[in-house]
């Protein structure tokens, strides 16, 4: 290894560290890595499989698991196994914000990955696509199925609505 090849090394290693010391980042890495490391001996004492993974992402995993629940118990209800494109549609962030003050859908990327349920927003081309809705209040959430094209519009809309209301508010 020549001298450039430790100097570019050193320089990045330097530059992670500052990188991490910025309040956003620094943030970031006590909630995602910090906090990982500080309950290895409590994940290592337990071998349960999904006590790790609440553990480990906490409400967002939760609220995306119970979400799968109820659809599945809704879905086995009415007669129907679970089809593989069940998509959820949520409502803007901004509106849970503000009603629940803590309580936060992952991003539908998240959400997939921890539950196996497509979800999107109201503002996305496959919002037509939906057949479950999250109506979200200050002391529950209740997601209901969609049952015609009429009621999948009207959501659409209220929730486009809901969108343009909080960026008014937003940009003022």
């Amino acid at each position: 290894m020549n001298i450039r090849q430790i100097a570019i090394t050193l320089i990045g290693i330097f530059m992670c560290l500052c990188l991490f010391h910025l309040p956003q980042y620094a943030q970031w890495y006590d909630d995602r890595l910090g906090d990982l490391t500080a309950n290895i001996s409590e994940q290592a004492d337990s071998t349960d499989l999904e006590f790790r993974k609440i553990l480990r992402w906490r409400d967002p995993y939760v609220l995306s698991r119970n979400t799968l629940d109820i659809i599945l118990k809704k879905d086995s209800e009415m007669g129907r196994k679970r089809a593989p494109d069940s998509f959820v549609l949520l409502p803007p962030t901004q509106y849970i914000k503000e009603v629940t003050n803590d309580f936060l859908f992952p991003e539908p990327i998240a959400f997939y990955y921890f539950s196996g349920i497509k979800t999107t927003y109201s503002e996305s081309k496959y919002a037509s696509h939906a057949n479950y809705y999250v109506d979200v209040t200050a002391q529950n959430m209740l997601i209901s199925h969609i049952d015609n094209a009429q009621q999948r519009d009207s959501v659409i809309t209220a929730y486009k609505n809901l969108s343009l209301k909080y960026k008014t508010a937003a940009s003022k």
